[in-house]
């Protein structure tokens, strides 16, 4: 600060003492609007929202690999409803076996529908689209480059192949993170809507069910059951458990008992006290 060439005897002065006090108090009050007018484009729930999604990223693995394991279902996974947009639901863990290679060379033309031997980035967004998936175009050209280790590798070439396509699917089955827009009719928006459970033993006879999942994906869905995560307090529907294709003990395809729905009920029921605790 350059010098203020005031005498002593002037600084002592009332005056002089009083414009200091003001032009001090001034500063400090001109600080804490500044300071405050840059909150109004700080996006202040997003530390709150990382914060609960880190808290509940143990929710959705351990009762996600409870749900498999108790159920001998060949996936379950927890979708829960965006507080910022009830129109989509969320989910951070998706367990699932990948497709048979036997299958791949089928769900890989499905892809690839020109018969060009390869899929673009392009390609890729259409089929995600299909079954209800919301991915960026960076997320996408990921998937694509994360799966490569053919020429394409490493040259930033959005482009994908047969002998790399297992990778893709891979990672299609098990991302940590996935959005999807609640489709109206469907098999979540009935549940999620009527607040009960639903179980569908054949889900290819059933129109509510997306079969686009299957086709780009190779998985044969048989067998679903899926139960609401209800607020006790409010009868507010959190989310949903959704399990695929329940398992005999050899293994066979069979369907949902009324004991695996008790079961997931009861899952559902401590998921919801979690996320109560988690957003209290």
């Amino acid at each position: 600060m350059p010098d203020d060439r005031l005498t002593k005897d002037q600084k002592e002065m009332s005056g002089v003492k009083m414009l200091g006090t003001a032009s001090s108090i001034l500063g400090v009050v001109l600080g804490c609007i500044m300071g405050m007018v840059s909150l109004l484009f700080k996006d202040l729930r997003a530390a709150e929202r990382a914060k609960r999604k880190q808290e509940l990223s143990t929710l959705f693995e351990t009762l996600m690999d409870k749900g498999t394991h108790v159920l001998r279902a060949r996936r379950c996974t927890l979708w829960l409803v965006d507080q910022d947009n009830p129109d989509r639901l969320w989910s951070q863990v998706c367990k699932g076996r990948v497709s048979s290679d036997a299958d791949l060379r089928d769900v890989f033309s499905a892809y690839d529908v020109n018969g060009r031997g390869f899929i673009t980035s392009s390609d890729l967004n259409h089929a995600l689209q299909q079954m209800g998936w919301i991915l960026t175009k960076q997320e996408i050209n990921e998937l694509i480059l994360e799966s490569q280790k053919g020429p394409a590798k490493g040259k930033g070439s959005a482009v994908l192949y047969l002998d790399e396509f297992n990778g893709v699917v891979d990672r299609i089955f098990n991302l940590r993170e996935r959005a999807i827009p609640l489709r109206q009719g469907g098999i979540k928006h009935a549940v999620i809507s009527s607040g009960k459970p639903l179980r569908i033993d054949h889900a290819h006879g059933d129109t509510r069910f997306n079969q686009n999942w299957d086709k780009y994906t190779g998985f044969k869905t048989k067998s679903i059951l899926v139960v609401p995560v209800l607020d006790r307090d409010t009868e507010k529907v959190l989310g949903v458990i959704v399990a695929k294709n329940k398992l005999s003990d050899d293994d066979m395809a069979v369907a949902f008992t009324d004991g695996d729905e008790a079961v997931l009920k009861t899952i559902a029921s401590h998921a919801a006290a979690f996320i109560r605790h988690v957003s209290d």
